[in-house]
């Protein structure tokens, strides 16, 4: 999945899967360098953006977020600042692992 911002604030990636799918966790990680410090991960509830996991801290090389169950079509991960330099995403994966809640 690997893409580059080009500029340091409000920059993101999506996945767009075409049709709705069940949804529980996701996996970034960040390219060598890379210094993501504040993000949201979103899903799109067919007219809106929707927040589903918010982080006001550094990413670290690998974040991995889990959430409560959700049917999507679309998630972004939706990157507010870095720490320096622009973002860099090796990989963006989404998971259903039917986690219970709680």
């Amino acid at each position: 999945t690997a893409w580059t911002g080009t500029s340091t604030s409000n920059e993101w990636i999506q996945i767009d899967f075409n049709q709705s799918r069940m949804l529980d966790e996701f996996l970034v990680e960040q390219a060598s360098g890379s210094s993501i410090d504040n993000f949201v991960l979103q899903s799109w509830d067919g007219a809106n953006w929707k927040d589903i996991f918010t982080s006001y801290s550094p990413m670290g090389s690998r974040k991995f977020m889990p959430v409560l169950p959700i049917s999507t079509s679309r998630v972004r991960l939706m990157i507010y600042s870095t720490a320096s330099g622009v973002p860099a995403i090796d990989e963006f994966k989404a998971f259903y692992l039917k986690k219970p809640p709680g």
